[in-house]
C-alpha cells in the first residue's frame, strides 16, 4: 500500500483529513526499487509512458468530501505495450477546471513522483460542488424549482435521463400543435438538445412551468473537472535534460564597428575550446558569474563591439541536429502534451466546508508566499496570505514616493508597461535615460518606474548596443536604495536553453548582490520572480529542445532552493497561477494574468 504524501498548506485554512478517509480498496503491486526516478541508462521509445493506457484513478472517491480537503488522484505509468512502468520522471501538468466559463475558476494540482512509474496528484477543494472525471459541461441536480432562460436548454438537457426528455419532448410538441397560432416574438423561444433540434417556436405558458416546476425541479450545479496532461514522458525528459547540457547550443553574432569597417564575429554565452586565447575577445565578468566570448575581428580591437543577436534559423537548426530521429519522436504526438483519460465515474460531491473558514488571512511576508491558490473569475486568490486586488488609486497610494527598478527579461518588462498604463507614467527622452522608456515618472504621486534588460544572452529579433546590457549583479551593487525603492528580479526566460549550471550560477551572483545592498540599506524591498508556463510555437521539435515547459520548471525550482529561505528576498512565485490560467499559454501572458501578478507583488509592498 502507498503511503500517501499529504500537501501541507502552511496556512490552517485547509484541514487535511486523510486520517478520517477509508482506505483504498484495491492493491498496488510495485516493481523493485530504484535509485533514481529517471531510467538510467538508453531509453527505447517502447518504454515512453503512453498516454493512452496510463491509468488515472481518484484515490478514496466515496468518502466524504468537503471545501477546504484535498483530493488524492493516482496515475500509473505505463508504455504502449501496457507495462507498468518501474521509474518515474514524468513531467504533467494537473488543473481543476471549472466547466462554467462565466466563473473562470481554477487550480493547479501537485504531482508527488515515487520513482516507481507511480505518481499522485493532490488538488485542494477550494469550492463546493461537484468534481467530474469525464463529463463537460453543467449538469443539473434535483433542488428548489427555478426557470431557466431558453436559451440554455441545449446544456441543461444534456444532463436529462431519457424518460424526463420524453416528457419535455412530448409536452413540446402538445404545445406546438395547439397553440402554435398564438405565438408571439415575446413569449416564443427555441427548444434544443444535443440530439435533435425543434426548430419551432412554442408558447411558454404556464402550463410548461408548471409542469417542470412540480416534476422537474433543477438547479445548476458546476462541475469542476479533473484535467491530466503528460507533457513529457520521462524519456522525453531525459532528451531535454541532455540536450540542455550541451553548451552553446544558440548562434549569436556581435558587430564590431568604427568610422571605416564593420564586422561580424560569432559569440558564445560559455568557453569554447575552439577558439584559442589570441583569436577571442572575451568580455567575461567572473565577479559576477558572467561569460561572454566572442571571435576577434581582425582588423578591429575588441573594445569596437556594438550591438549583439540571436541568430534564430542557425540555432533551431543546431538543436535539431542534436536529438536523433528516434528521440524527435519523443517529443511529438502522442508522446507530448496529451490529456489522459480519467476513470468515468460519477461526480464526486463537495459538500461546503464544517468548520468556519477564516474571514481574514495574514499579511504576505517574504515567508508566505502567494505561490498556492485559484483562479476565481479573473483573479487569483492565495490561499496563504492576503492578496488584495488593486485598483488604479490603490496602485498609486502604494507606489507614491517610491522608485520601482524591473531588472531582467522581458516578462517584467510587461509589468512595467502595465504600470505605464495604470498608473500613469510619463517618459520624457530629455531628461530620462533609456530605462525609463517602458516606464516613467508621475510627478503628481512622485512615483518612478525604471526597466533594465538583463546582460547576454538575449533572444529576440533586434540588435541591442552592447554596452546598455550590465549584469543584474552589477546595478545591484550600483543601486544606493532604501526604504522607497523596490526592485524585482526576473532572470529565467533567455536561460531555458543554457546548462542549468549557467543560471544557478548567475543567480548566485545576484543573490550575493542583493546581501551586499541589504546590509547598505536594509530598508530595500527586493523580489525575484520565477517563470512561468509558455506558447509551444505550432508544435516545433526546436522549441522544446531550446524552452520546453519542463526547462523552464526547473529554473523555478532553483529558484525556489536558493531564495525561499532567505529573508532578504521574496519569492514571488506564478508558476501554478499559470498552470491553470483562464487564458493561454504564453511566456508573455495576457492582461488578467499580468494584473493578479502585480496584485501579488502589489500586497508584499503594501500589505496595508
Amino acid at each position: 500500500m502507498v503511503d500517501m504524501m499529504v500537501l501541507q498548506f502552511p496556512y490552517q485554512r485547509f484541514r487535511i483529513r486523510d486520517q478520517d478517509a477509508p482506505k483504498p480498496t484495491f492493491k498496488l503491486s510495485f516493481g523493485p526499487p530504484i535509485n533514481s526516478c529517471v531510467l538510467d541508462g538508453p531509453a527505447h521509445i517502447s518504454q515512453a509512458t503512453y498516454p493512452k493506457y496510463t491509468q488515472v484513478v481518484v484515490l478514496n472517491r466515496d468518502r466524504v468530501y468537503h471545501q477546504g480537503d484535498v483530493l488524492t488522484v493516482m496515475v500509473v505509468a505505463r508504455d504502449r505495450n501496457r507495462r507498468k512502468k518501474t521509474y518515474g520522471g514524468d513531467f504533467f501538468r494537473a488543473r481543476l477546471v471549472s466547466s462554467d466559463r462565466s466563473s473562470q475558476a481554477s487550480s493547479a494540482g501537485h504531482v508527488t513522483d515515487y520513482c516507481n512509474g507511480i505518481y499522485t496528484v493532490q488538488f485542494s477543494l477550494y469550492w463546493a460542488g461537484n468534481v467530474s472525471v469525464s463529463t463537460e459541461g453543467i449538469c443539473l441536480q434535483q433542488s428548489q424549482a427555478v426557470w431557466y432562460k431558453p436559451q440554455h436548454f441545449d446544456t441543461y438537457l444534456q444532463c436529462f435521463s431519457s424518460l424526463q426528455f420524453l416528457h419535455f419532448l412530448l409536452l413540446s410538441v402538445y404545445l406546438i400543435m395547439f397553440f402554435d397560432s398564438a405565438c408571439t416574438d415575446f413569449f416564443c423561444t427555441t427548444i434544443s438538445s444535443s440530439n435533435k433540434t425543434l426548430q419551432r417556436n412554442v408558447l411558454v405558458l404556464p402550463a410548461m412551468w408548471l409542469f417542470i416546476h412540480n416534476f422537474y425541479s433543477f438547479t445548476p450545479v458546476v462541475l469542476y473537472q479533473i484535467k491530466i496532461q503528460l507533457v513529457h514522458p520521462s524519456e522525453g525528459v531525459k532528451v531535454l535534460q541532455r540536450v540542455r547540457e550541451v553548451p552553446n547550443k544558440r548562434v549569436f553574432h556581435c558587430t564590431f564597428v568604427n568610422a571605416k569597417s564593420h564586422h561580424k564575429r560569432q559569440c558564445f554565452s560559455s568557453p569554447t575550446p575552439r577558439l584559442s586565447p589570441q583569436r577571442q575577445c572575451d568580455f567575461s565578468k567572473p565577479e559576477v558569474n558572467g561569460t561572454w566570448i566572442c571571435q576577434k575581428p581582425d582588423k578591429l580591437p575588441c573594445s569596437a563591439i556594438s550591438r549583439c543577436r540571436w541568430d534564430s534559423g542557425k540555432s533551431w537548426a543546431k538543436a535539431l541536429r542534436l536529438a536523433s530521429k528516434e528521440e524527435k519522436k519523443l517529443l511529438q504526438k502522442p508522446y507530448l502534451e496529451m490529456e489522459l483519460e480519467l476513470d468515468p465515474k460519477e461526480p464526486i460531491h463537495v459538500l461546503e466546508a464544517e468548520l468556519p473558514t477564516p474571514q481574514h488571512l495574514p499579511a504576505c511576508t517574504w515567508d508566505k508566499s502567494a505561490a498556492l491558490g485559484h483562479w476565481s473569475g479573473k483573479v487569483w486568490k492565495s490561499s496563504v496570505c492576503n492578496v488584495r486586488v488593486f485598483g488604479k488609486e490603490d496602485i498609486r497610494r502604494c507606489l507614491a514616493n517610491k522608485t520601482v527598478y524591473f531588472q531582467g527579461d522581458s516578462t517584467i518588462r510587461q509589468w512595467s508597461q502595465r504600470l505605464q498604463k495604470v498608473v500613469p507614467l510619463k517618459y520624457d527622452s530629455s531628461t530620462m535615460d533609456f530605462t525609463a522608456l517602458y516606464g516613467g515618472d508621475n510627478s503628481q504621486w512622485n512615483i518612478s518606474v525604471r526597466f533594465q534588460f538583463q546582460h547576454f544572452p538575449l533572444q529576440g529579433s533586434a540588435w541591442p548596443i552592447f554596452s546598455t546590457r550590465p549584469y543584474i549583479a552589477e546595478t545591484l551593487d550600483a543601486e544606493p536604495g532604501g526604504p522607497n525603492t523596490v526592485i524585482v528580479v526576473s532572470l529565467w526566460a533567455h536561460f531555458t536553453a543554457e546548462p542549468l549550471e549557467m543560471i544557478r550560477s548567475k543567480l548566485y551572483a545576484v543573490r550575493g548582490a542583493i546581501h551586499r545592498l541589504k546590509r547598505r540599506a536594509p530598508g530595500t524591498r527586493v523580489f525575484v520572480r520565477t517563470g512561468t508556463t509558455r506558447n509551444h510555437d505550432g508544435g516545433k521539435i526546436a522549441f522544446y529542445l531550446l524552452g520546453s515547459d519542463w526547462l523552464a520548471y526547473q529554473i523555478t525550482e532553483v529558484i525556489r532552493e536558493m531564495f525561499r529561505a532567505d529573508p532578504d528576498v521574496v519569492v514571488l512565485d506564478t508558476w501554478d497561477m499559470s498552470v491553470c490560467q483562464p487564458g493561454k499559454d504564453n511566456m508573455h501572458p495576457d492582461q488578467t494574468m499580468v494584473d493578479s501578478q502585480l496584485n501579488t507583488l502589489f500586497s508584499h509592498i503594501c500589505p496595508k
